[in-house]
């Protein structure tokens, strides 16, 4: 016997009803638009407690979205999908559903009053191709739209079947019916149709959609912990959390990379108390494995937790910046407040510049070079010095594409920190594959990380 819709397959243990999102138009397919639709309605699904096993996108070709219909129904409890119900003439999601669904189109005259009601609000005549938005697949309800002209379409009925002819619908009995009449518990499949303006489709999702998959979810619900690191590789986390990221496990554990920082996200899923419980004890577990490569949590960047570690300790920090060209002192004052504890910051791109602004000798940069121990040590003491900061964060490096030598290639980068107890120096190289852009992003991710160990430790234990 097959199981229940929404819930099949070894890879959802916790019998999770299934949802799937497909996002309708060229635009999306070819990469003119980021599908940020889709990441919503991901997340908003997740915070229910289902799961999201398809995330696609199918171009305006009305076969296409009727085989991405039909596969997608015969998995899922619920699909969402935006895009494609404008009144031009690629605009086909409703034609695939009816496709999908074995029924015509049908003229629905609440869509027609709602189109009609739109334009009067605006005291607009009506464009006679608007009606083509009131034809609705036969059997499916409308959902409002107070934002736009086009009405969402609702389908509640059984699923598509898995083989037989298509446009069929089937219970998990292998019994067929067409059309979109009600169904016993878990046969029930639900698509909804929304436009793919954004303002549009959270506001109708939100007033008619949600309510009924909260009914559909029950007291299930799933509670989300992120937790943000720097200094570990991927892989190196992946081992250290190993037996947390089996995918048979409540909460689920994963984990996902972008630049430098690495991200653990916890979903747990159960009744509100049950999950928060589950999530909090694996996040108290993975802080205590992970230990100082931990900063944050949640959507905290690098640059707030160095902000918070700062006023937490009254201290005051300053920065001078040849490669990077200010984007450390930028990150530091993205963050609210941060006039807090930022002083200045001293951009010394040419070599008279780290003279003339911070006193650095000239002999020594013409005898080390800019891009040396010796300088970066300099820079940082004489930033603080002169800005009379607690600490003060150097940078100077080769960040590309060229100038690099076969001592210094791109991608290396000497920082020094000066505070209390003294001046460190660090050498770093972040490669010669990355772009001038990721290795400026880098190194200035590197050099907060830098000032949040050294607030963390004692000067004595802060070494890379």
């Amino acid at each position: 016997m097959r199981g229940p819709v929404g819930v099949r397959g070894d890879g959802n243990p916790l019998k999770q009803p299934i949802v799937a999102i497909l996002s309708v138009g060229d635009e999306v397919v070819t990469g003119v638009i980021v599908d940020a639709n889709a990441a919503w309605l991901a997340t908003q699904a997740t915070r229910l407690g289902f799961r999201v096993r398809l995330c696609g996108a199918v171009g305006d070709e009305r076969d296409a979205i009727a085989d991405a219909l039909r596969a997608a129904m015969r998995d899922a409890a619920v699909v969402l999908v935006t895009g494609g119900l404008g009144p031009t003439e690629d605009d086909l999601t409703r034609e695939g559903l009816a496709d999908a669904l074995g029924v015509p189109l049908a003229h629905h005259p609440e869509a027609e009053a709602q189109i009609r009601a739109f334009y009067e609000r605006l005291g607009r005549l009506m464009p006679a191709t608007t009606m083509k938005q009131a034809r609705v697949p036969t059997g499916c309800a409308v959902i409002p739209n107070a934002w736009g002209t086009a009405p969402g379409v609702a389908f509640r009925g059984l699923r598509v079947a898995p083989a037989g002819a298509p446009g069929e619908a089937t219970d998990r009995r292998g019994e067929t019916s067409g059309g979109c009449g009600d169904a016993p518990g878990d046969a029930l499949c639900r698509v909804y149709l929304l436009p793919g303006v954004p303002i549009e489709m959270k506001s109708m999702f939100a007033a008619t959609v949600l309510p009924e998959l909260m009914a559909l979810a029950g007291p299930r619900r799933t509670v989300s912990r992120v937790i943000r690191t720097i200094g570990m590789s991927e892989a190196a986390l992946g081992e250290a959390i190993a037996d947390l990221m089996n995918p048979a496990r409540n909460p689920h554990v994963g984990i996902n990379v972008s630049e430098t920082i690495v991200t653990v996200r916890i979903n747990a899923t159960g009744d509100m108390v049950e999950a928060e419980r589950l999530a909090e004890t694996d996040a108290r577990e993975i802080r205590r494995r992970l230990g100082a490569v931990v900063f944050g949590e949640g959507d905290t960047t690098l640059a707030a937790a160095v902000g918070d570690l700062l006023r937490a300790q009254r201290r005051s920090v300053a920065t001078a910046e040849s490669c990077t060209g200010g984007l450390v002192a930028k990150m530091l004052t993205d963050v609210p407040g941060a006039s807090d504890y930022f002083l200045c910051g001293y951009v010394t791109y040419a070599n008279q510049a780290k003279t003339a602004m911070l006193g650095v000798p000239a002999e020594r940069i013409e005898r080390d070079g800019a891009v040396s121990e010796s300088v970066a040590r300099a820079m940082a003491e004489e930033c603080r010095r002169a800005s009379g900061a607690d600490f003060a964060i150097s940078v100077t490096g080769v960040a590309g594409p060229g100038g690099g030598t076969a001592d210094k290639p791109v991608g290396l980068v000497w920082f020094g920190l000066a505070g209390d107890g003294g001046t460190t120096v660090h050498r770093m190289t972040f490669g010669e594959h990355l772009t001038r852009e990721q290795i400026r992003d880098r190194a200035s991710k590197a050099a907060l990380n830098l000032l949040r160990l050294r607030l963390l430790n004692p000067p004595q234990a802060n070494t890379i």
